[in-house]
């Protein structure tokens, strides 16, 4: 069951520090607004004007701006910090959050699908929504329709091993 009220609290406050971050990823820059989702501007700005190095290139030879490239950067740079607090931000509403919401049903229970067939591994996937994905913060907004149930969350680290472990009478 979804707790709506802690979901609308969640997504407002993404929302403000979304809005904030924005904002301050404007003020140490002269030449006024930017959108930083725009990865043309985030390229002119990050390579043009603040001059941080390029780590990789995209297909059509620009300079790459994904996360994982910029944060050895981000102590350094602190627009780059705040950036990717931005982009944080952002992918939790715009990703996981609102599409969300959009599923909850009228009774306010989510309710996903596991696929048994859903991987090329075998593996149970999960969609509408991918209940695998799902961050810490997400998982405040949810709980058991049961009272005093629990929600697990388990890993099948090497579940795989170690059923053929115990089919094969071997000791995992």
């Amino acid at each position: 069951r979804v707790k709506e009220n802690r979901a609308l609290i969640v997504g407002d406050a993404a929302v403000r520090e979304f809005e904030a971050l924005k904002e301050k990823s404007k003020k140490p820059l002269p030449g006024g607004a930017f959108n930083p989702g725009s990865a043309h501007q985030m390229r002119e700005i990050l390579f043009k004007r603040l001059k941080v190095p390029v780590r990789g290139k995209t297909d059509g030879g620009e300079p790459s701006v994904p996360a994982a490239l910029l944060e050895p950067y981000a102590d350094k740079y602190p627009f780059i910090k705040t950036y990717l607090a931005w982009q944080e931000d952002q992918t939790l509403l715009v990703k996981y959050l609102a599409p969300i919401l959009k599923m909850v049903q009228p009774d306010g229970f989510l309710y996903g699908s596991f696929l048994i067939h859903g991987t090329v591994t075998g593996r149970l996937a999960s969609s509408k929504p991918n209940l695998q994905n799902f961050t810490k913060l997400l998982r405040t907004i949810v709980y058991s329709r049961f009272l005093g149930g629990k929600i697990l969350e388990v890993d099948f680290n090497q579940l795989e091993l170690r059923l053929m472990a115990a089919e094969a009478q071997i000791g995992a």
